[in-house]
């Protein structure tokens, strides 16, 4: 019985998606499209190997991303964006002494989206995120040594858009890139702009 409601509540929703994909605001096409977010990113580097028992970490931080991809339809689209996510700082505890290392990545997403009426509509994201961290050096034991390098990690974005002119629009969402290895978790929380070039 739940199925039969939720394949039913699908059906609905798609239906609906595409009755509203006809309001020129929301309905832009296929086309290239480019965009900006900042925000705030969490990196939850607590309780990791990049961690003594002496050091704490801030691992919260100003975070801003740049994209650009294509949309095939008004509810596909492919997109390749670049993320400054900060730098986490490590604190030995018993000094004060601190040490940071930045933290970016290069993603590839797939975009799924919903269309609304007034301009509005929803999206999913789904892709990997090529995360480069810098290095970390011991400094006489006070830290961990860590070298610089590359991991590859899943990442999934929820959020929401608004088009208040067929071709611009804001947008806000949360994303997570998954845990891989020595990687922990990152979340990165942002509001943003659109704009979608109609050839």
């Amino acid at each position: 019985m739940n199925k039969k409601i939720l394949l039913a509540s699908i059906f609905t929703l798609i239906l609906s998606a595409t009755a509203f994909a006809d309001d020129p605001l929301t309905s832009t096409g296929s086309g290239v499209f480019i965009g900006g977010q900042l925000g705030m990113s969490d990196m939850h580097y607590s309780g990791t190997v990049y961690l003594l028992p002496t050091n704490d970490v801030e691992s919260r931080k100003f975070a801003g991303r740049f994209y650009a991809g294509y949309s095939f339809t008004d509810f596909i689209a492919a997109e390749l964006g670049y993320g400054y996510y900060g730098s986490p700082v490590i604190k030995d505890k018993a000094t004060g002494n601190t040490q940071d290392f930045i933290q970016q990545g290069l993603d590839l997403l797939c975009k799924i989206s919903i269309p609304l009426d007034y301009g509005f509509s929803f999206y999913l994201k789904g892709g990997a995120n090529l995360v480069h961290r810098g290095a970390l050096t011991n400094r006489g034991g006070l830290f961990t040594d860590q070298n610089a390098h590359y991991k590859v990690a899943p990442e999934a974005t929820i959020g929401a858009a608004y088009f208040f002119i067929p071709n611009m629009g804001l947008d806000i969402s949360a994303s997570r890139t998954f845990k891989n290895g020595s990687l922990p978790n990152m979340d990165f929380f942002a509001l943003g702009f659109i704009y979608k070039f109609n050839f």
